[in-house]
This record gives C-alpha cells, sequence and structure tokens, in this order.
C-alpha cells in the first residue's frame, strides 16, 4: 500500500491519538511521514504501518487527541524523532479500531525528513 496515501495517514493519525491519550507527556507527538504500510485482510484488515513521529507544540490541557493532526499543531524545537511501528486492527463495518503494537527507537528528525 501506499505509504503516503489517505488510508495510510488516517490510520496513523488514529494510532497516534490513541497512544496520546494513553501517555503521560505534556505535549502531543505528532505524525512527521509514514514510510511503509502493509495490509492483511483477515475478519477486518491488519496494518502495519512504519512511521516517524515527533512531540508537538500543542499541549493535551488545550487540544483533545483526536484533534492533532487537524489543529495548528507545530514540531517541537527539538530535533529529536521516533522511528515506530504499529500494528493496527480495523474492521469498519463494526467501527472496530484497535492498536495491538505501537513500538519506538529514538532517532534525529534529520532521519525522518529524509526518509
Amino acid at each position: 500500500m501506499d505509504p503516503g496515501s489517505a488510508t495510510a495517514k488516517d490510520i496513523a493519525h488514529k494510532a497516534l491519538a490513541d497512544r496520546n491519550a494513553k501517555s503521560n507527556d505534556l505535549y502531543h507527538d505528532m505524525l512527521i511521514k509514514v514510510t511503509e504500510m502493509t495490509s492483511q485482510v483477515v475478519n477486518g484488515i491488519n496494518y502495519v504501518l512504519k512511521m516517524y513521529i515527533g512531540q508537538s507544540t500543542c499541549s493535551k490541557k488545550v487540544v483533545k487527541p483526536e484533534d492533532v493532526h487537524a489543529s495548528n499543531c507545530q514540531l517541537s524545537a527539538d530535533n529529536s524523532a521516533e522511528k515506530c511501528t504499529v500494528k493496527v486492527y480495523s474492521q469498519p463495518w463494526t467501527d472496530t479500531f484497535k492498536v495491538n503494537e505501537f513500538s519506538c527507537q529514538s532517532a534525529t528528525r534529520q532521519e525522518a525528513l529524509q526518509a
């Protein structure tokens, strides 16, 4: 699947909203780029995404997790990023969306932007 597609970005934003809602950070993380995406049709769809994320300037006290991508959030001034693997199960006809894995490693912002 095309990692630059609207579907890839939508799934990445939903998974990131789930992560932001569960984390204790003061600021939301936001999507930098989806670099890979695969899917497997089961009784629904299993997606695996490889993506880069970074901390935003949007405070969790001001912006809801599901609104980060639609807000005017910017990446924070530091040059850090994270390279993440995300596994999601989706069953659109039952409105099911479950993040089964969201694991990340440290990366640089430059690496993320050049990916």
